[in-house]
């Protein structure tokens, strides 16, 4: 299973679309399962809720074999704590998703050390 998270503080719809399109077009044989926030877009290929008690996140962060996030610093920093592969889309100032780019920083960092794909 693929455990797509966006965090609780907000939506990305962004990266929500992009991972639904992408199942338009290939077919994989892994499930989707999607925590999206506050998210005004509702995907066509996996099943999504708002948000996940700490106790179901941690069930559902565990059976996962990839992750696919914001690349915030508490996801990366699990994703590598578990040894999960972690393809992370940073949210962007100049689109407003985010004040500032620090999650465009992060990635970059974490990419260049090999511990995540962006």
């Amino acid at each position: 299973m693929i455990f797509l998270t966006v965090g609780a503080q907000s939506s990305f719809d962004r990266l929500v679309r992009a991972v639904d399109d992408f199942f338009d077009t290939h077919d994989l044989n892994d499930e989707v399962f999607a925590q999206i926030g506050n998210s005004g877009y509702k995907p066509r290929n996996f099943d999504a809720v708002a948000s996940l008690d700490a106790t179901t996140f941690d069930r559902r962060f565990g059976q996962a074999s990839a992750i696919v996030s914001h690349a915030g610093m508490e996801k990366i920093t699990l994703a590598c704590e578990h040894g999960k592969p972690l393809l992370a889309m940073p949210r962007l100032k100049r689109l407003g998703e985010i004040v500032d780019d620090h999650e465009a920083a992060l990635a970059d960092e974490f990419e260049a050390l090999g511990h995540i794909l962006v």
